[in-house]
């Protein structure tokens, strides 16, 4: 959940389900449970699920009580909302919808659904779906939305794919891939991919020079190749590889991979992302990125710092949450303060409804009405706006900017006789027509303005017949992609073996693109390395990635079991099914059952010769692209290059007992778990975390292997001791929905449950309560069902001493324990 703060008039829009007593602002939060290590800061309380609320300010104070705008069918997610003119745009997480009016209206809306089509989870929908939505320097949506497949695959060649149909206005768009961010008109009428292979990204912010930000939940059940989660700088076409890799410092040796802001972020349950650049808080705050980490309870800042064609950002604290408090959103507003909703959770839940509070973080000597200076945007005229593009705060700039972006695009003639040439004016100058200015701003020796000019060129799509200009930064070669069909050859596959990532990893998706065939097995057969690597990524992107919005053939085969197909939104339920196909697949099924073109025969062809190559990382990026399409002729080959061995064989736990218990025994009531777990003997309790089989479904630290069942790693600053108690003794108490139970019925008769780890089109892979595995043909499952128990077995701690020294061992890594 998140909301914003965007409209200097409206101090609060929230989506938050408000757990306030009569709709009151006043919460009854204590100070006690936020600590700000900043001491020039101070907490003022200010304070949804399916409810979007409006606080009003108040002539003399903060907020008058809320006001509903509007409620959307029970259990929709509202993930985040933009605000354009007098029009609210929220993104729930099946549908994007608009209510026309609502930043001024109260009553009276309706919501229109602007774009819809991506099929739920059937059994876990909620938490993936839409979630980031951002207005754009052109004033195009920018929409996140998350993987809803999440362990579909065969995680030891990791590979999946979902495919469905975008629908918005009364056009359909196929799609192909994992999570991703999406670009949309105000309408709805147009709409691309922006980029892909996210896992679950939920915040999407915007900096000061339009470079774009979001974040990425790691997948904690394999930890050792998904973990730590990801803070993530995204360029147009980027791909950042999920499932099929995840962070370059894992696997080094891949060229195809992009570099992240921050590598070190450990288990990361990031939600609402904010950008901070105004002047009311500290110095240090500006060009900030700030995350609520719902995991840790905190929010933490990024400094951000330019790294070649990325960036790069260190972790600093800002707000730490205790007593079971979560932050799920936050959002700049009222002149520059800090707003963050937070949820009392005491761990993850299916569609949690909980108390909340709305804290508004300002300086220690602020006013206690928070005063600000307020104008109607949609009233003000073009030279107010225009002087507020130099107003120091960026979200002052960055109001005004798109509302005189609205104005032009919804009169569609210029607007401005002047404009600056920075980050507002070369946007507005080319939204308005004026393309040559813009074109020759391309050429300037300021990188800053020359980007911006190439950047705003290849959104508009006038760019200029000369392309000279677009091979001097990333955002040349997006344009090249985008809008040239010839483009410098020598120079772009000299790109392709930058050591910067984003500009490799574009030049690459360009020459899979756009080069022919023999161009490629040129490469891929020349003197050089740097080439031969250069063109193996190429024929690799050309033969394993599907392309985003192209139909797909009717031979590929998909899975659509795990998606619920009749969605339920504002308006009534729609079956999915009858505007295209729907379902997953793995590179590996299609490759087995589609009739190659002589041009794939030559590529994959072209792929194996390069398994013999004499540079070990051409040899292994090779490797890399067959194993993922399981062929026989090479498979044995490519996993012997990647080191890829069977799995050792697992002994069943010999003590595990099927949990039945929902409720604490008597033995172990009564006790501050928490003051025990102090005194207890860690040493002995990673002892038992091997000895009683916990080793073999958990990871107790970030690189460990794992099992399938949820990481342990930091879990002291994650959960309270009560609750990892409570989960040990009684696993069905709390039972996070990632991690239920499946239950089978086989042809013969025999039943079988465990959790899923992994799945195709032919067979789904059990991990059994006594910790080892178990593949099943589909052909033989008669009926599955999701159950509302865990999987995870009872009885394996046999007393109270034993309970608080494996509890001491949880809790030692961490720095620091949730209360």
């Amino acid at each position: 959940m998140n909301f914003r703060l965007l409209r200097i008039r409206f101090a609060a829009i929230t989506s938050l389900a408000g757990m306030l007593s009569g709709g009151a602002l006043i919460s009854t939060a204590s100070e006690a449970n936020y600590v700000l290590p900043d001491p020039l800061l101070k907490i003022v309380f200010a304070g949804g699920r399916e409810a979007l609320f409006v606080y009003e300010p108040e002539s003399k104070g903060l907020y008058k009580p809320r006001q509903l705008l509007h409620r959307f069918p029970p259990n929709s997610w509202i993930g985040d909302i933009a605000i354009r003119g007098d029009d609210l745009y929220i993104a729930t997480h099946t549908a994007i919808y608009l209510l026309e009016g609502a930043v001024t209206k109260r009553a009276g809306l309706q919501a229109k659904r602007l774009l819809w089509g991506m099929p739920p989870l059937a059994y876990f929908e909620e938490h993936q779906g839409f979630h980031g939505l951002i207005l754009g320097p052109e004033g195009d949506l920018y929409i996140s939305f998350g993987d809803n497949l999440v362990g579909y695959g065969d995680f030891k060649r990791a590979d999946h794919w979902g495919h469905w149909t975008f629908l918005h206005q009364e056009k359909r768009t196929p799609f192909t891939g994992a999570g991703g961010v999406l670009r949309m008109s105000p309408d709805g009428g147009n709409l691309d991919v922006l980029a892909r292979g996210f896992r679950n990204p939920c915040g999407l912010v915007f900096d000061s020079q339009w470079d774009l930000f979001s974040n990425d939940n790691d997948h904690e059940s394999i930890p050792s190749e998904y973990v730590p989660g990801r803070l993530l700088y995204i360029a147009p076409l980027a791909d950042f590889s999920w499932p099929r890799g995840w962070l370059l410092e894992k696997q080094p040796w891949r060229a195809e991979l992009l570099d992240t802001l921050n590598p070190n972020l450990g288990r990361y349950v990031p939600s609402g992302q904010c950008y901070y650049d105004d002047t009311f808080l500290p110095e240090e705050l500006r060009d900030d990125l700030l995350v609520a980490e719902w995991g840790k309870g905190v929010v933490p800042r990024y400094p951000l710092r330019p790294w070649g064609a990325g960036f790069k950002a260190d972790e600093l604290p800002f707000l730490i949450c205790t007593n079971k408090v979560r932050p799920v959103g936050i959002a700049v507003g009222r002149g520059g303060r800090i707003f963050v909703a937070t949820l009392y959770m005491v761990a993850n839940e299916a569609s949690p409804v909980a108390r909340s509070d709305i804290v508004m973080i300002t300086r220690a000597d602020d006013s206690p009405d928070a005063p600000f200076d307020a104008y109607e945007e949609t009233r003000a005229d073009e030279r107010k706006l225009v002087s507020e593009l130099a107003n120091p705060s960026w979200q002052r700039r960055y109001r005004a900017h798109l509302e005189l972006v609205r104005r032009i695009r919804s009169t569609h003639k210029p607007l401005l006789k002047e404009v600056s040439p920075d980050a507002h004016g070369i946007w507005l100058a080319a939204a308005q027509g004026q393309h040559g200015w813009v074109a020759a701003l391309a050429k300037s020796g300021d990188a800053k303005i020359r980007v911006q000019a190439i950047r705003a060129l290849t959104r508009f799509g006038n760019s200029p017949a000369d392309y000279d200009i677009f091979t001097k930064a990333l955002a040349g070669l997006i344009g090249l992609y985008l809008w040239f069909e010839n483009f410098p050859r020598p120079v772009v596959k000299a790109l392709a073996s930058s050591q910067d990532t984003f500009v490799r990893q574009t030049a690459c998706q360009l020459l899979a693109v756009k080069s022919s065939l023999a161009e490629l097995e040129a490469m891929a057969d020349s003197i050089g390395a740097s080439n031969r690597l250069a063109a193996v990524v190429a024929l690799g992107m050309r033969l394993t990635v599907p392309r985003a919005t192209l139909p797909l053939p009717d031979e590929c085969p998909l899975d659509a079991s795990s998606f619920n197909p009749r969605p339920r939104y504002d308006g009534g339920t729609e079956d999915l099914r009858e505007h295209g196909r729907i379902g997953a697949f793995t590179i590996a099924a299609y490759w087995a059952k589609k009739t190659k073109s002589e041009e794939e025969q030559k590529m994959f062809n072209c792929l194996a010769r390069r398994l013999n190559d004499a540079d070990e990382r051409v040899a292994k990026q090779s490797a890399y692209y067959l194993r993922l399409l399981a062929d026989p002729s090479t498979d044995a080959a490519a996993a012997r290059l990647l080191k890829i061995t069977n799995a050792p064989v697992v002994l069943p736990i010999k003590s595990a007992v099927v949990a039945t218990s929902t409720e604490l025994p008597a033995a172990y009531r009564n006790t501050d778990w928490a003051a025990e777990a102090a005194v207890g003997n860690a040493d002995h309790g990673r002892v038992l975390f091997e000895k009683l089989g916990c080793i073999k479904c958990h990871a107790a630290a970030a690189g460990d292997a794992g099992g399938g069942g949820p990481s342990l790693a930091n879990a002291g600053a994650r959960f309270s001791v009560a609750y990892l108690a409570e989960s040990i003794l009684v696993p069905n108490k709390e039972v996070s929905p990632n991690f239920r139970g499946t239950e089978l019925t086989l042809s013969d008769g025999e039943g079988a449950s465990g959790l899923v780890v992994g799945e195709t089109a032919e067979q789904l892979e059990l991990l059994l309560i006594n910790g080892t595995r178990r593949t099943f043909k589909k052909q033989v499952i008669t009926t599955r069902r999701v159950q509302q128990l865990s999987p995870m077995p009872e009885g394996l701690v046999k007393d109270s001493v034993e309970l608080r020294d494996l509890l001491a061992f949880l809790i030692s890594p961490a720095q620091g324990t949730m209360k």
